[in-house]
């Protein structure tokens, strides 16, 4: 009886360190996350919209066509299309 009782302080003993262990372990990897800044955060919602976008041309102008599965299709002339150019501008 006595060496059950001995056994049972020892598993009981060995549960806390682990949980213990589990604890500090979590403690530690929350600490050391680092959030991300806003900055990070926008270049990677940008790299992953830019794998949707594909550029094509109809009729002369240039288009940028927006296709997600999830949220839908979108269409937009391309601000970089030739028929922006203004020849012999100070924009140039």
């Amino acid at each position: 009886m006595l060496n059950r009782l001995i056994t049972m302080q020892r598993i009981a003993k060995a549960i806390f360190l682990v949980a213990l262990l589990f604890i500090v372990a979590m403690i530690g990897l929350a600490i050391s996350c680092k959030p991300a800044t806003h900055a990070e955060w926008q270049e990677l919602h940008d790299k992953e919209c830019a794998s949707h976008i594909t550029k094509f041309n109809y009729e002369g102008h240039t288009y940028l066509l927006y296709n997600d599965g999830d949220i839908g299709v979108g269409i937009a002339h391309d601000a970089n299309c030739d028929c922006f150019y203004i020849p012999n501008s100070d924009y140039d």
